[in-house]
């Protein structure tokens, strides 16, 4: 479960390491960790990508999963 979640997850590792792991943190209000047990609901996933989008001034890259 969280599968999608984890890769927002990795996405924002490489985009920008710790810090920004934590800002999608904060915005999520879903650590990693729980983030992982997370099902994927369609609204959570979009709560992702558009905190992704957010963090990132709107990157094109960000995944659309």
């Amino acid at each position: 479960m969280g599968a999608k979640l984890v890769r927002y997850y990795e996405f924002a590792k490489e985009k920008g390491g710790l810090a920004m792991m934590m800002k999608l943190s904060f915005k999520t209000c879903l650590t990693q960790k729980k983030a992982q047990l997370e099902e994927d609901t369609p609204e959570i996933v979009k709560l992702f990508y558009d905190s992704l989008r957010e963090l990132t001034d709107n990157d094109p890259t960000v995944p659309r999963l």
